[in-house]
Order: structure tokens, then sequence, then C-alpha cells
């Protein structure tokens, strides 16, 4: 009789439902922000059933969908492990959206914390978010080759534009200059002919350049001061004082605008968000 009782103890232990293990470690502890970081999932194939994974691309947070707060860089994934790369735009603790399901239909969320902190160093001033030396790891490099290239093309277009303009009568001067009897519409035509079009997405960096012209030509515009040669701090120093956004949400925006324009990727943007931008932009910057 104690034979069989054993017998059956050591048979319904092995017919347990295995619960599915998965060890999630990341890269890096705590990362600021323009850092990526990797949360790495290793697993056993057979215990389990499904992966929910996000998509590569931004994250946005369900209360406020015009900013996101992430981008999915890059997603691999073998028969043992995932590895997701990560690049979050503003600080704080964040947990990767990703769950999984085990032979049983449970369902499991990654629970590892990532830690963000601000790029922003001791008391250093909100809106000075640009500088490139805030960034720490590979597009510390990167930024500054970047700007660097930008400086030289700008100062080169500059001296072309100068030595044409004391040449020649140059049509771009009703874009370039300000009249102050005639407002400028380059950027707002642009942004026009992205609401009248009929494609479904746009480029999202194209669109993000056209649309930071836009702003500039509305603050021109308005005031009537030509700003398109002023650097971001200055621009950030308008919208503060003129606008009243707060230095928090300048840093947000900053981060979100550098992200798209300076970071390589070929994301698009749906035809209605762009419009939603655009609109944001023109509501925020009515006097």
């Amino acid at each position: 009789m104690v034979y069989r009782i054993f017998i059956f103890l050591f048979v319904s232990l092995f017919a347990l439902p295995i619960k599915a293990e998965v060890m999630e470690t990341l890269s890096k502890p705590s990362i600021r922000v323009g850092d990526e970081v990797v949360l790495t999932l290793q697993f056993s194939p057979d215990e389990i059933s499904k992966w929910e994974l996000p998509a590569k691309g931004f994250l946005n947070k369900e209360e406020n969908e015009d900013l996101p707060y992430a981008e999915i860089i890059d997603i691999v994934k073998n028969n043992t492990q995932i590895q997701i790369k990560v690049v979050y735009f503003e600080s704080g603790e964040f947990i990767v959206p990703v769950s999984w399901f085990d032979m049983d239909d449970t369902e499991f969320r990654s629970q590892k914390i990532i830690t963000v902190k601000s790029v922003l160093q001791g008391e250093k001033d909100l809106l000075d978010i640009t500088d490139p030396i805030a960034f720490s790891g590979p597009y510390l490099i990167r930024l500054i080759f970047l700007i660097l290239g930008i400086v030289l093309v700008v100062t080169a277009i500059l001296f072309a534009i100068s030595y044409l303009k004391n040449k020649y009568k140059n049509p771009m001067d009703a874009i370039i200059e300000p009249n102050n009897s005639k407002e400028l519409h380059y950027y707002r035509d642009k942004i026009n002919g992205i609401q009248d079009s009929l494609h479904t997405e746009i480029r999202h960096k194209d669109f993000i350049y056209i649309l930071s012209g836009y702003i500039k030509e509305i603050i021109t515009n308005q005031t009537g001061t030509f700003i398109f040669h002023k650097s971001q701090e200055e621009i950030n120093e308008i919208l503060k004082n003129r606008y009243n956004i707060s230095p928090v949400q300048l840093e947000k925006l900053t981060i979100y605008f550098n992200s798209v324009k300076y970071m390589p990727n070929n994301e698009m943007i749906s035809h209605q968000k762009a419009v939603e931008l655009a609109k944001y932009w023109r509501e925020l910057l009515q006097t």
C-alpha cells in the first residue's frame, strides 16, 4: 500500500504544470535620456506558448499620444532569447511593454524596471537640452559630427546666398528675409499641401523639418522679428516668455524634435497625426 502511494505521488509531481521561467536582464541598470538600453529575455521554448512583443517604432502614453516617450530601435529573436533595444526620450522609471503566455495560457508581463535619468547636469538650465555633451555613449560622437556637418553646410549656404544676393536680385529673398509689409507663408503652404494630400503616410523626419520651419514662420510673422537664424536656446526663450510654455514641456518637445531629426530612422507618420501636430502648434502659438 505504501509502495502504491509513493508511486502515485511521484507521478503526480511530474504531472504538475511547469511555470514558464523567463530570465530578464538589462544591458545597463540605469541610463540617461537618449541612451540605448537592451532588455534580454532568456527562456525555454517548450515552456512558452506565445509572445506579445511591441512593434518597432515610437511608444506613446495613453494619456498623451502626441509626444512619444520612447522608441523601439530593434528586436532580435531566436529560439531561446529575445533582445529588445530601446531609447527613452524622458526621465523616469519604465517597463518595456512585453508579455508572454505559458502552456496553460497564463499571461506574464515583464517586471524589469528601467531607470532613465535626465540629461541635465546639476543645476543646469532646463532649456539647455540640445548640448551634445549631455549625451553619452555612441550618440555623443554621432551628434558631434552631425552638428559639425550641419554648421559647415549652413555656413556654405549662407555664404552662397550672400554672394548671390549682392550680384542678383534673388526671388528667394521673400522666404529668406522678412518683409514688414508681407507675411511669410512658405512653410504654411507646405503644411497646407500635406493636409490636402491624399497620401496616408509621410516620412516622419521630413515632416518634422517642415513643422520646425512652420513654427519659426508663425513666430516671425507674429513678432515681426526674423528668427530662422536663431539658436534652439534663443527660440526656446521666445516660446517660454511670449507663449508661456513651461521649461519641462520645452525639454520634452526639444528631445522629441531632435530624436526624429538627428537619429537614423525611416519611421513614417500617419497623415492624420501630421495634421493633428500642425493644428496643435498652430493653436499653441495663437496670441
